[in-house]
């Protein structure tokens, strides 16, 4: 049976630079699918189930740290067609990402865009209206001065629903980093609620899902 470990899962959390780290993304991408059902990891869906509840019809969504698209693809068999835009630092796993198709044959996802947003910004001020995230709130990826940078170029009235890995979240302050957020009134905080990453009783890797309102 394959485990985290045979993916090398903890060597992602250990990068320093945005080119190692998309490099290792390039290597992976080819297997990140078939690996997340072989270890049972869910965390897409748990997000996806959050996400759900919050978004309108008219919502345009950003997807980041989209990878090979899992997160769309649960979105879209949740709310059917949808619009939904990715972003990702790994070209190989935006070429993953272009592929997935919903029910309809179409494309899941609109746009992708290949960039990294703990560099610079490369959404565009004000399109969208809704952002979700999986697995990029966490070690050697994303933190809370990442968030701050992305619900500034959201639309007013705007939500977003994403996980951070727990661990990480207490490590980095992430909490502070979100009542900062609340102080400058730049989000009202919905809700955090902690699961577990995967299905499978062999593994374990708590997560927190946070929904905020950028006002």
């Amino acid at each position: 049976m394959k485990s985290p470990d045979d993916f090398s899962i903890n060597l992602a959390y250990s990068y320093s630079s945005s080119e190692e780290l998309s490099k290792y993304y390039d290597d992976s991408a080819k297997d990140y699918d078939d690996f997340t059902v072989a270890v049972g990891y869910v965390l897409h869906k748990k997000v996806a189930e959050k996400a759900a509840k919050l978004i309108r019809p008219t919502d345009q969504i950003i997807d980041i740290g989209c990878g090979t698209g899992l997160l769309g693809v649960e979105l879209e068999s949740i709310l059917g067609d949808i619009r939904i835009d990715g972003m990702d630092i790994s070209k190989e796993m935006l070429f993953y990402a272009y592929r997935k198709k919903n029910k309809n044959a179409n494309r899941c996802y609109k746009k992708l865009i290949h960039g990294d947003i703990s560099n610079q910004n490369q959404i565009d001020k004000y399109r969208y209206s809704f952002m979700v995230s999986s697995g990029t709130f966490t070690t050697g990826h994303l933190d809370s001065k990442d968030l701050f940078k992305i619900v500034r170029f959201m639309q007013a009235d705007s939500y977003a629903v994403f996980s951070v890995k727990s661990d990480h979240f207490e490590q980095s302050g992430f909490m502070d980093g979100l009542n900062r957020l609340v102080d400058y009134e730049l989000i009202n905080l919905i809700e955090i609620s902690e699961v577990d990453s995967y299905e499978n009783p062999r593994y374990t890797a708590p997560s927190k899902i946070i929904s905020i309102k950028i006002p």
